[in-house]
């Protein structure tokens, strides 16, 4: 199979345009929102209450949802005869994620890690995934 290499402008012009587009403005309002929200004052308060293992239970919840969020999509996009995954899965993922932005408050190294640990986690299982389907 011959992958025709496209420049990355791609999707953002074509037929494609206004739903990449899209997609690209609602990650980047609710990146800046998960980031933003644990540096109001509230947030800090309440993160100082809460114990550290429940940060680290939050977090490997957050984390094992969000890996089960993409391994269907994923999956979804090799064989697209398996069912769309659920709206509820993007609102559970959306809920567990901002209650780990906000329990962490306190301890932003905690957060940073986290956060760029999941990030480069759901990066390697895109590329798996891309390397399957290129198969």
């Amino acid at each position: 199979m011959h992958i025709i290499k496209k420049p990355f402008t791609y999707g953002f012009r074509g037929k494609a345009r206004w739903r990449t587009n899209r997609v690209f403005f609602c990650t980047a309002v609710i990146v800046f929102f998960y980031i933003e929200i644990g540096k109001v004052k509230w947030s800090i308060e309440v993160a100082n209450h809460i114990p550290l293992w429940v940060k680290y239970i939050v977090f490997a919840t957050m984390f094992v949802c969000l890996w089960y969020s993409g391994v269907k999509i994923q999956r979804r996009v090799v064989d697209p005869s398996l069912p769309l995954p659920r709206f509820s899965w993007f609102l559970l993922n959306g809920l567990i994620v901002f209650m780990f932005a906000i329990i962490s408050a306190d301890r932003r190294l905690l957060f940073d890690i986290c956060t760029s640990l999941t990030i480069l986690f759901l990066y390697i299982l895109d590329y798996y995934y891309k390397c399957k389907l290129a198969k």
